[in-house]
């Protein structure tokens, strides 16, 4: 931690980011507070409850964020990875949350395959006491502008698990257009269609007819579905 507050105070040291921060709570927002958007976090890898007993639960251990960021911090273009959808407050300072919220097809595979972003962003003033609710694959580029404590959550839309799928093939395709490191279990999602193809009804659903293509997608992934 002394390490760490030297980083952050000392103005001869260049811009730096502190990511994952603990010890802060982080709230789910209640506009946020919806059984569709709770499945990340509470389908557990294994069908346990209480605390895990194995490593293999990246998934489920990244549902919530505190970042720390100095003046001048800059994050290169990215999406939040594996389709989540992410909330982001301010608990102090300013952030300019510079997207490309609207890319159409022929961009996204431009963004894709060269990195090469053709349309103009829009930028995002954020204070303290702001929050922005983030949509998946939104391409973002956030810079901080003064001191800056961020704290997140970030969650599945249980009606979306196909376009989850979809974006997370892309990204091990594609390693460069998230900054963040693929998960390394899918453990996750098979719990999560065997509750979607018994019909579980605490959670909304796709329609029908997306269910084949869940399946066609777990194959390209590789992930059994037995």
């Amino acid at each position: 931690p002394a390490k760490a507050i030297g980083l952050i105070r000392d103005p001869e040291i260049e811009p730096v980011n502190l990511l994952d921060l603990v010890g802060y709570k982080t709230q789910v927002p209640y506009c946020m507070d919806l059984r569709a958007y709770s499945i990340l976090h509470d389908v557990k890898e294994n069908n346990q409850s209480g605390k895990a007993m194995d490593s293999c639960n990246d998934l489920s251990s990244s549902t919530a964020f505190t970042i720390l960021s100095k003046a001048g911090a800059w994050s290169m273009p990215h999406q939040d990875y594996h389709g989540v959808l992410t909330t982001i407050r301010v608990e102090c300072g300013k952030k300019l949350w510079i997207a490309w919220p609207a890319l159409n097809k022929t961009e996204t595979i431009s963004w894709n395959q060269r990195g090469e972003l053709v349309s103009d962003p829009f930028a995002i003033l954020l204070q303290e006491g702001d929050m922005l609710v983030q949509p998946p694959g939104i391409v973002h580029a956030p810079y901080t502008l003064t001191l800056t404590m961020l704290s997140g959550t970030i969650h599945w839309d249980s009606r979306a698990m196909v376009k989850v799928l979809k974006q997370s093939i892309e990204e091990f395709r594609y390693p460069d257009t998230t900054n963040e490191d693929p998960a390394m279990t899918f453990r996750k999602l098979v719990r999560i269609r065997i509750l979607w193809m018994s019909g579980n009804p605490y959670y909304p659903w796709p329609e029908e007819k997306k269910k084949e293509s869940f399946d066609n997608l777990f194959k390209v992934c590789g992930i059994s579905i037995v």
